[in-house]
C-alpha cells in the first residue's frame, strides 16, 4: 500500500471511530439504548467506573441508572487516535457530561459519592472524564473492542426550582424515540 493510500484509509477510519463515539453519546443522551451494542463487537468489555463486564451488562446498567434521569448531555472533545496496526487503534476522547436526576436518582447518586442533600431536590452533576477505547476493525467495521471510562471530576448542584428555560415555542429534549432527532429521521427516510 502506498503512503497516499495508507494516509486516505486512516481518515477515512478516523471518520468512522469518531462516528462511533458520537453515536454513543448521542445513544445514552436520547435513551435509545438500544443503539448502543451494535457500536461494540461481540466480545467486547466496558469499564464504566460504576460498571465492569460485558455490553449487553452496560445496557441494562444504563437503562437502571437512567431510569431516575431527565436530561443527558454527553459532549466529546480532543478526540486523539494512535494506531497500534491497520486494525487496532489507541483512542482517547474527552468527556464532558451533564446530568440532571429527578429527586430519587438526585438523593441515589448522592448516596453511592457519599454527599449530603437536602430532601426531595433535583440534582445537576457536571463530570469532566475521559474515555480510554481500544478499537479495532473486524470484517471491515470499526468498534469498541475496549473501553474504560476514567472520572477526573465531578461538581453537583442541587437545583433551584424554577430553573429550567421555556417557551411556547421552546421544543424540550426527550429522552425517547419521540425527540426531535428521530421525528425528523423519520421523516426525512433516515431511520
Amino acid at each position: 500500500m502506498s503512503e497516499m493510500e495508507t494516509r486516505l484509509e486512516r481518515i477515512e477510519a478516523h471518520r468512522e471511530i469518531s462516528d462511533v463515539v458520537y453515536r454513543f453519546c448521542r445513544a445514552v443522551d436520547r435513551s435509545d439504548l438500544d443503539a448502543i451494542a451494535p457500536l461494540f463487537h461481540d466480545n467486547a468489555v466496558d469499564n464504566h467506573a460504576f460498571y465492569e463486564g460485558d455490553v449487553p451488562g452496560l445496557v441494562e446498567w444504563l437503562r437502571n441508572r437512567h431510569r431516575n434521569i431527565l436530561h443527558a448531555s454527553h459532549n466529546v472533545s480532543n478526540l486523539l487516535i494512535e494506531w497500534a496496526d491497520p486494525d487496532r487503534a489507541l483512542v482517547e476522547s474527552r468527556v464532558i457530561v451533564c446530568i440532571r436526576y429527578n429527586p430519587e436518582g438526585g438523593a441515589a447518586f448522592a448516596k453511592a459519592a457519599g454527599l449530603s442533600l437536602a430532601v426531595n431536590r433535583f440534582v445537576d452533576v457536571l463530570s469532566f472524564a475521559r474515555y480510554i477505547d481500544v478499537f479495532e476493525r473486524r470484517d471491515g467495521q470499526w468498534k469498541i473492542a475496549s473501553r474504560t471510562g476514567v472520572p477526573e471530576q465531578s461538581l453537583f448542584f442541587e437545583v433551584a426550582d424554577g430553573t429550567d428555560i421555556t417557551s411556547p415555542i421552546t421544543i424540550l429534549p426527550r429522552r425517547d424515540q419521540n425527540d426531535l432527532v428521530f421525528r425528523l429521521r423519520r421523516e426525512l427516510g433516515i431511520a
